[in-house]
């Protein structure tokens, strides 16, 4: 299963989001390294998330409805809501 996007596409989404929110909802991430990035307000809802790292990553206000997410790391990131 191909991604649907790269870490490259996800920093150029974020930050050229109108508002500050970004819609991922039902995107294919797996793999991903989004260690490090500004991801509050993201909505992942129904997305595949499996084996991406969001070390020290900030979600704060993300949402994570029904996402697939088997394998993926949250170290030190900072999550809330």
């Amino acid at each position: 299963m191909d991604i649907d996007l790269t870490r490259t596409d996800i920093i150029k989404i974020v930050q050229y989001a109108v508002g500050g929110r970004v819609s991922l909802i039902g995107v294919n991430l797996s793999g991903l390294d989004l260690s490090k990035l500004k991801l509050s307000s993201v909505d992942f809802s129904f997305a595949c998330l499996k084996n991406v790292i969001f070390s020290r990553a900030n979600l704060c206000h993300s949402k994570f409805q029904e996402v697939d997410a088997e394998n993926t790391i949250f170290h030190d990131a900072t999550v809330s809501e």
